[in-house]
């Protein structure tokens, strides 16, 4: 017999360091149906000596609750230069597995994430389960600023915008050596051997992309299998962009591809900010993946929608010939798609660019210099 706890309104919870909370009864749950969230926050700026590590959430289901872990404070950090040592978070080795999300905070719109991290290090989430419904469309895990985060054999099924959402960097001005140091960023992330299912509604609902990840350093997303995103701009399996050292191997992708992609100018709300992203797509591998795509059999191959794309948008008085470095894209199978390298304005360095032994219906390669090597052109 499961143990309810109903929670009629939000609650202040407060976690402790070596704290364990196992059970595989317990349910936390909401009275009336409603969203709620538990969330520990810790500002380093203002309590620099205040920490939460080691804690363990194991065997707990969550009903319309969803969980942030957050350190507000950011100047503490601002003395990780390029070769610094490392400053530990306030908020570290957190363990959330063999639990269940159901439905869950709302606070933030259709943005909502099931867990949010922010700037939390050597974080486990592991096999959990993610469910929502068509009334609460939402996330189910969104990373800020984190460090060492792994999010491994779980299951995504639902009314999901995107999947897992890893927001990126900003540049420092306290840190001129090193313009975007991790602190700033998502670093060392890895997702692996997750199954992620994004559920058509009977009317359209938000759509963004299965894993969204910029301004990141040190990304392994493996032996996924992800479906359900639409093959156009607004979705996509996969969408990296603006990063350095991302290996992408051994996915299954139905439905939609892998984009990586540049970016100068991002909005803000205001207006257009320049310069607050890493200009670059720097040692990115993309190898082995399946990729399947939902596209009618009568389609022109030219018009074959993309699997696996490198696409840049950098107007030209921006462009740099180390916008892109050490891109390979290997061993990849597409079905009823394409393979693009492809730029806006004057064009990406085609000479970073390596494809090899890929195989795919149409390849379409803009920019010259690309190394091409053993690709197979197959028939539909």
């Amino acid at each position: 017999m499961y143990r309810t706890n109903s929670l009629g309104k939000n609650i202040g919870l407060t976690f402790r360091s070596s704290m364990r909370l196992f059970s595989g009864q317990a349910t936390l749950t909401t009275r009336d149906g409603s969203s709620l969230f538990l969330e520990q926050t810790i500002n380093s700026d203002s309590e620099p000596t205040r920490e939460l590590v080691y804690l363990i959430l194991y065997g707990i289901r969550f009903r319309g609750i969803s969980l942030v872990f957050s350190d507000t404070g950011a100047a503490k950090y601002a003395g990780n230069g390029l070769n610094a040592p490392e400053i530990p978070y306030a908020i570290r080795s957190v363990n959330i597995s063999n639990c269940s999300f159901e439905n869950g905070n709302a606070r933030f719109g259709d943005s909502a994430p099931q867990i949010h991290l922010n700037r939390v290090q050597d974080a486990l989430v592991a096999n959990v389960n993610f469910t929502r419904d068509a009334s609460h469309v939402g996330k189910a895990v969104a990373l800020s600023n984190t460090r060492r985060v792994r999010i491994m054999n779980s299951r995504i099924d639902g009314f999901y915008k995107s999947a897992i959402h890893m927001g990126g960097a900003a540049r420092s001005s306290l840190a001129p050596t090193n313009p975007f140091p991790n602190y700033l960023r998502n670093y060392d992330i890895l997702i692996s051997g997750n199954v992620i299912h994004r559920r058509a509604g009977t009317d359209a609902y938000p759509e963004d992309h299965g894993i969204y990840a910029w301004g990141m350093n040190t990304l392994k997303i493996e032996k996924n299998t992800i479906s359900g995103w639409s093959p156009t701009s607004a979705g996509g399996s996969l969408k990296i962009r603006n990063g350095e050292n991302i290996l992408v191997q051994d996915n299954v992708l139905l439905d939609s591809g892998i984009y990586l992609l540049t970016y100068l100018e991002i909005a803000d709300g205001t207006g257009v900010v320049k310069g607050n992203l890493p200009v670059y797509m720097r040692n990115a591998t993309i190898l082995r993946n399946k990729v399947t795509m939902p596209t009618a059999p009568n389609t022109p191959t030219g018009q074959l929608p993309a699997a696996i794309i490198y696409w840049k948008n950098v107007e030209a008085a921006d462009l740099s010939p180390d916008d892109e470095q050490n891109i390979l894209m290997q061993s990849n199978t597409v079905t009823d798609g394409r393979i693009a390298v492809q730029a806006s304005y004057n064009g990406a360095n085609g000479s970073a660019f390596r494809l090899v032994a890929n195989q795919a219906p149409y390849f379409f390669i803009q920019p010259r210099g690309v190394f091409l090597d053993r690709n197979l052109t197959t028939p539909r």
